[in-house]
């Protein structure tokens, strides 16, 4: 839903930003100078999850997801390092796909020009669908893998066929200020209220929090519209769960340093209204910190890695799907 998309692009306020700080504590003017601001040419996004009470309780550090952008090479990488413990798979499910340690472990790399993995749960994966599809698998598929390049990739997808283009959205008045932003999110019950300057993530940032008023959400004509029957399950949790968030924004440069979502069950909700299913956790926090990449982290192609080409794996299972739909 693109009216729900703008909202949550609105709440976030522009992960990624930065330059022209501000003395104000009109929340809705730092979000919008957050809005406005330049991105560094590299960052970091660090995701981190914790559940308490309920039947799966975990906590996730947000080391565990680290995602690495280069806006102006075009480059990234995806590492990941997630405890097992908690997820609720048993090491011997865990093991028939090539997780035998305490934590799974994922490094997807572009160099700008070739994609890169380093994964022994992905390689054992990528192994048996080499093997499924007739290909003979490399001997060893430790380390980097080279899956393919830039060039074999736009090869596969012409042969996929052109995408369907996205329609773009109705236009709507402009933000052009603090004043317009509030407008624009009023409709929506998203509330900021500026709480404090504070050290956060390494720098001082200014604290905005966030609040949501599903119900006047779920009764927006523009999002009943978008939704349709899709808003349910938006209408059930009114009054069974609130959702709230909190912004930090760098002081000096207005860039988003940290977002925090809070999903938490009204007392008594689940016992009264039945909307909840047991088990169901006390609280539910997800924390999001940008920054500088963490030192030692690089965008540069590994020194040495495997040739595993992608893109006729991708072909074979491609055409194996097609054959399948046929009558």
């Amino acid at each position: 839903m693109r009216r729900l998309s703008a909202l949550a692009a609105a709440l976030v306020i522009a992960t990624i930003a930065g330059c022209g700080g501000s003395t104000t504590k009109d929340p809705y003017q730092l979000a919008y100078a957050a809005k406005n601001a330049t991105a560094p040419d590299v960052q970091q996004v660090k995701i981190g999850l914790a559940v308490s009470g309920g039947s799966m309780p975990i906590t996730i550090a947000p080391d565990a997801f680290k995602v690495t952008v280069a806006s102006k090479t075009h480059q990234f990488r995806l590492q990941v390092n997630l405890p097992t413990a908690g997820l609720g798979i048993s090491a011997a499910q865990l093991a028939l796909v090539g997780i035998t340690g305490d934590s799974i472990t994922l490094d997807v790399l572009f160099d700008g020009t070739a994609l890169y993995l380093d994964s022994p749960a992905a390689a054992k994966l990528l192994g048996l669908l080499m093997a499924q599809a007739g290909q003979t698998p490399p001997a060893d598929l430790s380390g980097w893998l080279k899956l393919g390049t830039v060039a074999d990739f736009a090869g596969l997808a012409g042969q996929l066929g052109a995408l369907p283009s996205m329609v773009p959205a109705a236009s709507e008045a402009p933000v052009t200020d603090g004043a317009s932003l509030k407008a624009k999110l009023d409709p929506y019950g998203v509330t900021l209220t500026y709480v404090e300057t504070a050290s956060r993530n390494g720098v001082s940032a200014n604290h905005l929090a966030v609040a949501i008023d599903l119900a006047k959400l779920a009764a927006n004509p523009t999002v009943k519209d978008a939704g349709g029957s899709k808003l349910d399950s938006l209408s059930g949790m009114t009054g069974s769960v609130s959702i709230a968030g909190d912004l930090w924004l760098d002081a000096s440069t207005s860039r988003v340093v940290e977002i925090d979502i809070h999903v938490t069950p009204a007392a008594g909700a689940a016992a009264s209204a039945g909307s909840l299913p047991s088990g169901m956790p006390d609280k539910v926090d997800l924390t999001v910190l940008v920054g500088t990449p963490d030192a030692g982290t690089t965008l540069d192609a590994p020194a040495t890695f495997t040739e595993v080409p992608l893109t006729p794996l991708l072909e074979s299972l491609v055409k194996s799907f097609g054959k399948g739909l046929t009558p």
